[in-house]
């Protein structure tokens, strides 16, 4: 399959006091919206992350 740019939305929380850290947005080459979301989530491991919107970059 094919990868695909996405532009990638996101929210950082602190797992331990549950605040809001930080948010942001990424490009990320990915084979599809699932795969865009789990390298995010890989990324910052040490926070919760809340994917805010991913769509697809032309």
């Amino acid at each position: 399959m094919p990868k695909t740019k996405y532009e990638v939305k996101y929210k950082l929380k602190d797992k331990k006091t549950g605040r809001l850290t930080n948010s942001g947005q990424q490009t990320v080459q990915a084979e599809s919206e699932t795969n865009a979301t789990a390298q995010i989530k890989k990324l910052f491991q040490n926070h919760e992350v809340e994917i805010v919107a991913v769509t697809p970059k032309k």
